[in-house]
């Protein structure tokens, strides 16, 4: 089922919510990216669930006091998110930001280049979609990447100054 226009509304507004938590308090996100899943189950499946979900999956995947299968079971839970909702909704103003998030669980699954390959698509997202902020946050994820991946600096240098 499919979730209602109030739920999608509010859903919406908790994705905003978990972005400014994230630079400004943290310890937020698993209660907004929990709250966002438990709406999901009650009401249906919206484009906006997969803000929660991947949210949670990011949680799961980087907060080293929980076991590493929190790590798995967070890699699973993204994938699946992703899966379901990219053959199931129009989700092309969330593109960049999904895929910026979706980086910080890759990381612990995939090579650091797939994660910067991700960053550099998301950065093209953003740019088209008008998402600036998810754009440029992408940029510097596919930055830092692909220092840890071991690219040529000036190589680098010359493949990303067209963000600046």
């Amino acid at each position: 089922k499919e979730a209602d226009e109030n739920s999608q509304t509010v859903m919406r507004f908790i994705g905003l919510m978990g972005t400014v938590s994230y630079f400004s308090k943290p310890e937020l996100l698993p209660y907004l990216n929990l709250r966002s899943i438990q709406l999901t189950m009650e009401n249906g499946l919206c484009k906006y669930s997969l803000i929660g979900l991947v949210g949670i999956s990011i949680v799961l995947c980087n907060v080293t006091a929980l076991p590493k299968e929190c790590v798995q079971l967070g890699y699973k839970i993204g994938a699946l998110g992703m899966a379901m909702l990219q053959s199931h909704f129009e989700y092309s103003e969330l593109k960049s930001r999904v895929n910026h998030a979706y980086s910080y669980v890759l990381q612990h699954s995939d090579p650091v280049q797939n994660c910067a390959e991700r960053a550099r698509k998301g950065y093209g997202f953003g740019i088209t979609s008008g998402d600036t902020v998810f754009a440029f946050l992408n940029a510097n994820g596919e930055i830092r990447y692909s220092i840890l991946a071991g690219a040529n600096l000036p190589d680098l240098l010359r493949e990303t100054d067209k963000y600046l």
